[in-house]
């Protein structure tokens, strides 16, 4: 059992992964409900998991914001998210937030 838990605990460090298991568990259900198509309740998910800090639901938010997927698509917004997403370590919220300037750019 200690073995199992030291594992887990290695794994969850060394990916980087925020610790806070109610945002961890947010996130997830977040994620399956996503997966799902049901746009607007995965938001409530990836919000509660994002108070925590939690970059990966940061970077779902972005994505409901930038495609308008259970909310009203909103650049600047997702944005603002795809940035805090970065700040707190996913890597691939940079990749959107480049596409998204672009994307931005060409809208005016």
């Amino acid at each position: 059992m200690i073995i199992k838990t030291v594992l887990f605990l290695a794994i969850l460090l060394g990916l980087g992964v925020w610790i806070e298991t109610s945002s961890f568990a947010a996130f997830l259900r977040g994620e399956a409900v996503y997966e799902g198509k049901d746009y607007s309740q995965a938001m409530k998910f990836f919000q509660k998991a994002a108070s925590g800090g939690n970059p990966y639901a940061e970077f779902y938010i972005g994505v409901e914001y930038e495609m308008g997927q259970g909310v009203s698509m909103d650049y600047p917004e997702a944005l603002n998210w795809y940035q805090k997403s970065v700040a707190h370590g996913c890597k691939d919220a940079q990749k959107r937030i480049e596409i998204l300037k672009r994307k931005m750019a060409g809208a005016k």
